[in-house]
């Protein structure tokens, strides 16, 4: 199971683009990292936080388990569900992430 990056790790990649694929054979979209929110965790053991990427103008996805290639060539799974547009129309995914902390 791969450990999915912590709410320092998406911060740190706040407007960057990260590249989605929804399946083996889908078409590469690039959307950028547009906002890094932090949410209420369980308890102090875990982080939870929301991200919010913007897609390219004219693009519509749907909810899915998306493959996300980082900033750094690094790779993600996340499930992201579609929400209302920006201001300027333009379409977003929103992923929440409730996750253990890794205690060094």
């Amino acid at each position: 199971m791969q450990l999915l990056p912590n709410h320092a790790y998406f911060t740190r990649a706040r407007g960057q683009a990260f590249i989605l694929r929804a399946g083996t054979d889908s078409e590469l979209i690039e959307a950028e990292l547009q906002h890094v929110e932090a949410g209420v965790p369980l308890n102090e053991g875990y982080e939870c936080f929301f991200l919010l990427f913007l897609l390219p103008p004219g693009v519509v996805l749907q909810q899915a388990t998306y493959r996300l290639t980082g900033p750094h060539g690094e790779s993600l799974e996340l499930l992201l569900t579609p929400i209302r547009p920006d201001d300027s129309g333009r379409n977003c995914l929103e992923a929440i992430v409730h996750r253990e902390k890794i205690r060094a």
